[in-house]
């Protein structure tokens, strides 16, 4: 028997077309940076169409790259099914008294039947692949016609241009087209294809296999977040030919693209034989189509929280998308100028992945839903390229950056409202060479009185937490736990310094938010 989640795990292990969209997304994005902008619009529109032809003749060579590995994948794939059809159904056949040598054996039939599947199912999968190599030059093109018009309009600069061409490219991402004209993202045409062929070819041997047994009755599978039309037959019992008391082939829509084993169905059947015990209960399957789940204290139908979570899931893998994008155009960014703009777009891009990420989390904690990192992937892991390594841990470093940089603006912000007057904060002290410091003894103690030494002086300029800059940079104050100095650096001078015994209430405060932080 195939069951819905052996389906859905066996997609995961899909890889291959992911590491293609990588390569697609990477030699596009490449592209649409090394494209001369020039005003003269025949100048750049001949460099583009040239550039066209090149991303095609790129993506044709990737797919035939890429397309042992494609079949290797589906045939694996069709393998592990036909072991898991007819492990299962072979104990139930032969608990119901067949002979073990009938059972055993696959017809000739049978296998020429799933020989033609594989073949049929992986000429599909590498046709829809090959048409990326139309989407990737219209992607190319509609990104780089943006670029140009804002360039030439004046409204933008050459790097915010390239920049937002650059962040057009990625949310588009990588598609496939139908024969039909319907566009569909290269990962969903792929596992759809792929999902249809096996679950269709095995139910249609599992109605064979009946019809040699002449076994009429056949029981389907069911999962949890069915759609509501097929909720309401999976897990029952079907007469092929029609018997009074059973579903017939007619009401579970078995033919039709929108039923039992249709587009992205992954409802399947098995023989069933008088006597035996049912798959699933009769409450089993009531809570399956009437689960609710809570999120934030609103009761949701599971079916809803499911599609949900795969809106979420593709919310991170675009973002992943962009970032791979962003990483590559860096890469080739031949000014400073461009550069910088890329890199505090993936700074910004990775603190928002984490958000969605941790969104997610929390959705999938408070509704008790599992969570499906392979839907949120967006390239494999085990080839050691794309997001899954590189990309990745960039993203992970530059969240990491981009909290504590708003951390330290939140702790600057705090000290300053504490009444701390300065032109800026610096929580990493200002180093200066005090070894040349003089000490204003005369102002220090004989005026001020604070008793102070320069040595002591010294030690608070050593172990200050922070300092802050006056007087256009000529003057910086230290702030220390233990004392506080204030110092001339025009003319290297200690102007006046106090211990912890004369702090007020400004410079307690101060020092109160900076703890504050350390702790945190």
């Amino acid at each position: 028997m195939i069951t819905p989640d052996f389906l859905s795990y066996e997609m995961n292990l899909l890889k291959t077309h992911n590491e293609l969209k990588e390569s697609i997304l990477r030699d596009v994005t490449r592209r649409i940076v090394k494209t001369g902008y020039v005003t003269d619009t025949a100048k750049y529109q001949a460099e583009k169409l040239q550039q066209c032809g090149v991303i095609y003749d790129d993506v044709i060579n990737l797919v035939s790259e890429k397309t042992n590995e494609t079949k290797s994948e589906i045939k694996r794939i069709f393998d592990d099914a036909k072991t898991e059809v007819f492990n299962y159904d072979d104990e139930l056949i032969i608990d119901a008294g067949y002979e073990v040598l009938e059972v055993k054996n696959i017809s000739p039939r049978m296998k020429r039947i799933i020989n033609a599947a594989v073949k049929k199912t992986t000429t599909e999968a590498i046709n829809l692949t090959k048409t990326t190599a139309i989407t990737s030059q219209s992607l190319y093109i509609s990104a780089c016609d943006l670029a140009h018009q804002q360039i030439v309009s004046g409204a933008f600069t050459y790097t915010q241009a390239i920049k937002n061409a650059v962040i057009s490219a990625s949310k588009q991402g990588v598609n496939v087209v139908y024969p039909s004209g319907h566009i569909s993202s290269l990962y969903s045409a792929v596992r759809r294809s792929v999902l249809t062929g096996v679950n269709q070819t095995y139910g249609k041997l599992q109605n064979m296999r009946a019809g040699e047994l002449e076994i009429d009755i056949m029981e389907l599978t069911a999962h949890m977040g069915a759609r509501p039309e097929h909720s309401v037959w999976q897990g029952q019992l079907v007469s092929l030919s029609g018997q009074e008391g059973y579903l017939t082939t007619d009401d579970i829509g078995y033919g039709d693209v929108r039923g039992f084993m249709g587009a992205n169905c992954r409802h399947n059947w098995h023989m069933f034989f008088p006597g035996s015990q049912r798959a699933y209960t009769q409450d089993e399957l009531d809570a399956m189509r009437d689960t609710n789940v809570t999120y934030n204290g609103e009761t949701i139908p599971y079916n809803e929280a499911v599609q949900k979570q795969r809106s979420m899931e593709r919310g991170i893998s675009k973002i992943k998308d962009s970032l791979v994008c962003i990483d590559e155009a860096r890469k080739n960014a031949e000014s400073d100028e461009l550069k910088s703009e890329l890199n505090i777009e993936f700074s910004n891009l990775s603190v928002k992945l984490k958000t969605k990420e941790n969104k997610l989390k929390d959705f999938t904690n408070q509704t008790g839903l599992k969570r499906d990192k392979f839907r949120e992937q967006v390239f494999a892991n085990e080839t050691g390229k794309g997001y899954g390594k590189s990309v990745s841990a960039k993203a992970v470093w530059e969240n990491k950056r981009e909290l504590t940089r708003q951390k330290e603006n939140d702790r600057i912000k705090e000290i300053k409202q504490c009444g701390i007057r300065c032109e800026k904060i610096n929580l990493v002290p200002k180093q200066i060479d005090v070894s040349k410091l003089e000490f204003d003894d005369e102002h220090i103690n004989k005026n001020r009185q604070h008793n102070i030494t320069k040595e002591q002086t010294i030690s608070f300029i050593k172990n200050a937490k922070f300092s802050a800059t006056g007087w256009k940079g000529k003057r910086e104050k230290y702030y220390g736990y233990e004392g506080v100095a204030y110092v001339d650096i025009s003319d290297s001078m200690i102007k006046t310094a106090f211990s912890k015994e004369e702090f007020d209430d400004i410079i307690k405060n101060a020092l109160e938010v900076y703890k504050k932080y350390e702790k945190r």
